[in-house]
């Protein structure tokens, strides 16, 4: 198999003075692009397919992906070496469409388990007494914590609203937010800690 840059490697742009007088730079553009793809396109494949895998991500998609941001880019022929530059932005493209299929398989998984969660807990009433019991617990830690620390968990826990938010809100510095979360998460996580919870 012949090495990455042999294999990606493309002529150079062509200097002013060797372009005949019928092609104009657009022409050239045009035309250098689609050799660059003929030429590059199934070592790119191959090259994605061994690394990453057949898919999902599928190859084909991530070489056009690079394709794509090589095209976008407008002076791409300025590159040094475009081969290059498709090989490593089809790595990135890859990489990034891997992580954000793991987020959204982790994100699927942790809605089935509590889905799942739920649906096993209304079958034993047991479960369903002692997580009744834990919650009240919890909610009473939260009610005893002094009047700012509450509010501020509230709204970051509950409301889910961001520090810069929650700083505009009660008029202090996203430093005095993170304080007072700090204070009231420890609270609780102290007595999930003492309660072996």
């Amino acid at each position: 198999m012949l090495c990455r840059q042999q294999a990606l490697s493309t002529n150079r742009r062509k200097p002013a003075s060797e372009i005949p007088a019928t092609e104009s730079p657009n022409d050239l553009g045009t035309a250098a692009i689609g050799t660059l793809y003929a030429d590059s396109i199934d070592t790119l494949i191959v090259q994605l397919r061994a690394r990453f895998g057949s898919g999902p991500p599928e190859p084909e998609d991530v070489a056009q992906t690079a394709f794509s941001q090589l095209v976008r880019r407008g002076d791409w022929q300025s590159i040094d070496d475009p081969g290059a530059f498709l090989f490593r932005a089809a790595n990135n493209v890859a990489i990034s469409e891997m992580r954000a299929l793991g987020v959204r398989k982790r994100h699927a998984d942790e809605l089935q388990r509590q889905k799942n969660g739920d649906q096993g807990s209304v079958s034993n009433p047991e479960s369903v007494l002692s997580n009744r019991d834990l919650l009240d617990r919890v909610s009473q830690v939260i009610e005893n914590l002094p009047d700012k620390q509450r509010r501020i968990f509230e709204m970051r826990r509950f409301d889910e609203m961001t520090l810069s938010e929650i700083a505009r809100r009660e008029g202090i510095s996203r430093t005095a937010v993170r304080k007072h979360l700090a204070r009231a998460t420890a609270a609780v996580d102290e007595f999930l800690t003492d309660h072996r919870l």
